[in-house]
């Protein structure tokens, strides 16, 4: 038997490749998705800069300030820096960059936690 074992019904190629593909469009792989979204680690890096630093440098400002002004400056930053995370995860354009910035929220904390706890267990000796 030279032919394949299933032949469908109606096939009239007596069970035998055709010589000539059929006409139509030649088959081409899908266009593969755009996958740039900025830098999941620059937006991490950036974060825990400005979340760090920034805290250091906003703390030294709010210690001259009344501190009504100065708790009103800090929320509202906090609130701008993850409003504006959000909208760069939600971009296509800036997803990665976005996500970074998400991170960086937890990141701070995690490094923040582990500075407390050398501090209080570093005092206690």
């Amino acid at each position: 038997m030279s032919g394949p074992d299933f032949v469908p019904p109606g096939d009239r190629s007596d069970g035998r490749w055709p010589s000539q593909p059929p006409p139509g469009q030649p088959w081409q792989m899908p266009p593969t998705p755009n996958t740039s979204g900025g830098s999941l680690l620059l937006g991490l890096v950036i974060g825990v800069i400005v979340l760090l630093g920034g805290g250091w440098t906003f703390l030294a400002f709010v210690t001259r300030v009344n501190g009504d002004v100065g708790f009103g400056l800090a929320v509202g930053l906090l609130v701008a820096y993850i409003v504006v995370a959000i909208v760069f995860a939600v971009r296509p354009s800036t997803s990665r960059l976005g996500a970074g910035l998400l991170l960086a929220i937890g990141a701070v904390l995690v490094i923040l936690a582990g500075l407390c706890f050398g501090l209080v267990f570093g005092v206690i000796r």
